[in-house]
């Protein structure tokens, strides 16, 4: 798997880098609620780039080995330890996120009882945390100590109706996505500055669409709530950075940029985003299936793990020398299989060493593996020139 997805990270890298830098020029031109919902390209491009090959080009040049009467077994191995230690970055990554849902659960326990909004539950918690939505299935929004006393009506009105505007959308779910691609990805950079752009889009696409129809007494109303709360917000903050499964009304880092964008509403433009998805797939399709042509036309990769054919003990005794070809699939993990005898020299002679050598053979993990690959081993006394 991890050369599978070691190969996503150059048309992964592409997308984010592009909207990364683009995404000044975007938010100042589309809006946020735009700009949000163009982060869509990120998996559309993974979806594409995991796609198979459908060029279905000739199978791959035959290879040759020699195998040596003299030499009985001989493995050739090549110990990868790049796959461990991704493994082992998923497995700290997923463990902090775990530790950090804990201590949500903690909150979540602390929390009391607060009059459900619009069908979703609702908790006040003693410290000044929040607001925030958290949930996947069952969501809950966590209201900061003295919400009643601290807010106007008006404003808590709003505040609740940003948490609510996440569920709707379903941003718990969209952030559970880019944890897990950032999980598999902890290695690259951009993933950890795109997930936290994202993360910011979101909370300004939030706000455009929570002021979409809103007059000016609300739109003052929301901003001064936003300010009080970021001002009396606690320095742990729940959902401000780690957590996926919440989203987070008033973090402090935003402050300026959500005041600027509270000022102005520009629509979402469908239209853009559907159009830059188009092309950027189409884009990355093209360019996922030139590669896979440039590879099947390549000379074709020897195996990294080799298990050398067992000389039979009479043809050594005979002085019979020969030679076995033979065809199989490559399969996306990199193991064999459909082994075939297409010819063999003399007949049935190396037949069977062949077959149990070929079996055990390995190669790199693609992601489509090869079809029709072809071998042929060399039976000699001597080693050959």
């Amino acid at each position: 798997m991890f050369n599978q997805w070691l190969q996503l990270q150059l048309p992964l890298s592409l997308v984010l880098l592009a909207l990364l830098c683009a995404r000044p020029w975007l938010l100042q031109r589309l809006g946020a609620l735009t700009l949000y919902r163009l982060w869509a390209l990120v998996p559309a491009v993974l979806l594409v780039a995991m796609l198979p090959d459908l060029n279905w080009l000739q199978a791959p040049a035959m290879q040759s080995y020699q195998v040596l009467a003299k030499q009985l077994s001989n493995t050739v191995r090549e110990v990868q330890l790049m796959p461990y230690l991704w493994a082992l970055g998923v497995l700290a990554f997923v463990v902090l996120l775990l530790v950090q849902q804990w201590q949500l659960r903690q909150v979540l326990q602390q929390g009391s009882a607060y009059p459900a909004q619009s069908g979703v539950k609702a908790l006040q918690h003693e410290a000044r945390v929040g607001p925030m939505l958290t949930g996947l299935i069952d969501p809950v929004i966590i209201l900061p100590a003295g919400f009643a006393s601290r807010f106007s009506p008006l404003q808590q009105q709003q505040m609740i109706r940003h948490e609510l505007v996440h569920w709707q959308r379903r941003d718990p779910w969209f952030n559970l996505l880019g944890y897990s691609l950032l999980a598999l990805s902890w290695f690259n950079p951009l993933c950890w500055l795109a997930l936290y752009a994202f993360r910011q889009d979101q909370e300004l696409s939030c706000d455009a669409q929570v002021l979409a129809a809103a007059d000016t007494p609300q739109r003052i109303a929301y901003a001064e709530a936003f300010l009080k709360n970021a001002a009396d917000s606690n320095t742990f903050q729940p959902g401000a950075g780690w957590l996926c499964s919440t989203t987070y009304y008033g973090a402090k880092n935003q402050m300026k940029q959500r005041l600027t964008e509270l000022k102005q509403h520009k629509p979402v433009r469908q239209s853009a985003v559907m159009a830059a998805v188009l092309l950027v797939s189409t884009l990355a399709f093209g360019w996922q299936q030139q590669l896979y042509a440039a590879v099947d036309k390549a000379e074709p990769a020897a195996p990294i793990h080799r298990v050398e054919p067992k000389y039979p003990v009479q043809a050594a005794q005979q002085g019979i020398s020969g030679y076995v070809q033979a065809k199989f699939d490559i399969n996306p993990d990199g193991s064999v299989s459909n082994i075939v005898i297409t010819k063999s020299v003399p007949e049935a002679t190396f037949d069977k060493v062949s077959l149990t050598a070929l079996a055990q053979w390995r190669y790199q993990a693609s992601a489509t593996g090869v079809k029709g690959a072809t071998v042929q081993l060399d039976y000699m006394l001597d080693e050959a020139p």
